[in-house]
């Protein structure tokens, strides 16, 4: 991986993106954001040939913010191998109780594998009418990958734009600009964007 941030393939464009994007289709959309990113190496050793580059990289995504509704929102996207590879944990906290969510299978990210969800402490059956595509789809990225294609498939049929689209995509752009902005200058900056 090139370790310039200009590069564009960063735990911020890449993990953090695909995160917030799942994150936001929960909970909709971040008002505004605080973010910090942590720069954990200075050197990196190019995997193969043992050189060493210079790291202009993050290394962790630390991100408070609020949501439209003024709820809030604290997020850790951690960069680099863990020995533990817990992949994600999420746990959405109101007054009519606690929903936690973490991957079925240890070290899977949130955007790309089935969750295991408890409501209160008690294990939560998704319905099977979640699932859009047939039982014979595996389980795990190949189901979301799979999803994906239905979903697109359907809009050309329907002659409809296609959601995840380029607006979409721009305005995911423009948040991990603003969280890389509010690092940068140490404020909380406006994440409200148009959809």
């Amino acid at each position: 991986m090139d370790a310039r941030p200009a590069a564009g393939a960063s735990i911020v464009s890449i993990m953090a993106g695909h995160f917030l994007a799942t994150l936001e289709r929960i909970t909709g959309p971040l008002a505004s954001v605080s973010a910090r990113l942590p720069l954990l190496h200075e050197q990196v050793t190019v995997a193969g040939s043992g050189e060493r580059r210079r790291n202009g990289t993050p290394g962790h995504v630390l991100l408070h913010g609020r949501l439209a509704d003024e709820a809030t929102v604290s997020v850790a996207v951690h960069g680099g191998n863990r020995p533990d590879e817990v992949g994600f944990f999420l746990k959405l906290a109101c007054e009519r109780g606690t929903l936690i969510a973490v991957p079925r299978r240890p070290g899977m990210y949130m955007h790309w594998t089935d969750w295991n969800i408890t409501v209160n402490g008690e294990p939560v059956a998704v319905p099977a009418a979640y699932r859009t595509v047939p039982e014979a789809v595996p389980a795990g990225p190949a189901l979301r990958i799979a999803e994906l294609y239905r979903d697109f498939a359907q809009a050309l049929a329907e002659d409809r734009p296609a959601c995840p689209d380029f607006d979409e995509a721009t305005r995911y752009h423009r948040l991990l600009a603003t969280i890389e902005r509010s690092a940068a200058n140490g404020a909380q900056e406006s994440a409200v964007m148009r959809r």
